[in-house]
């Protein structure tokens, strides 16, 4: 039977919420205009990242440190490792983008994108890298881990942001965006 931790759940929104209420799912059509930037970030996050966070996790958590780590939890510090760099940060991107002076609309369309992917994308590779780990995961959790801790957010953050543009003054053009 699937399980996820609601009260976590719960927190992660309170988290990434404000910061989807900044993503406009129809920003996806201006992906094309930079298809390199974006290029580049969906191989990095997708390609690159869960397998060298699990490489890294195998080797520092599975042989380095595991003399000093409890036996009994060595697979679920890997695990998390593994589920943590599966998952690109939406609040981490913007706030990035904003240090770095970034283009807001690149960093919109990116984030939008790679928030359509993850939903795609999380439990297939998170599944095969668990199993690469001999770490056993059911599917349904990893399922409803997708639809709990991405899905759910996605769409409450686009119905109130929705609702936030359509108000008397659209909440300032949700604080000019």
């Amino acid at each position: 039977m699937a399980q996820v931790n609601l009260p976590v759940a719960l927190l992660v929104w309170l988290m990434i919420i404000p910061m989807l209420l900044k993503i406009d799912l129809r920003a996806l059509k201006g992906v094309r205009a930079h298809w390199r930037g974006v290029g580049v970030t969906l191989f990095v996050n997708w390609a690159v990242k869960p397998f060298s966070m699990a490489l890294l996790g195998w080797l520092f958590i599975g042989w380095l440190f595991r003399p000093w780590l409890p036996a009994e939890q060595i697979d679920s510090y890997i695990a998390g490792l593994i589920i943590l760099a599966a998952a690109p940060c939406t609040a981490m991107v913007f706030v990035w983008s904003h240090l770095s002076k970034g283009e807001p609309h690149f960093t919109l369309s990116q984030v939008a994108l790679n928030d359509v992917i993850m939903i795609f994308a999380f439990a297939p590779i998170v599944g095969l890298l668990l199993g690469l780990s001999a770490i056993t995961v059911p599917w349904d959790t990893l399922l409803l881990s997708v639809l709990v801790y991405i899905v759910v957010p996605l769409v409450i953050a686009n119905v109130w942001r929705k609702a936030l543009l359509q108000g008397e003054h659209g909440y300032l053009r949700l604080q000019r965006e």
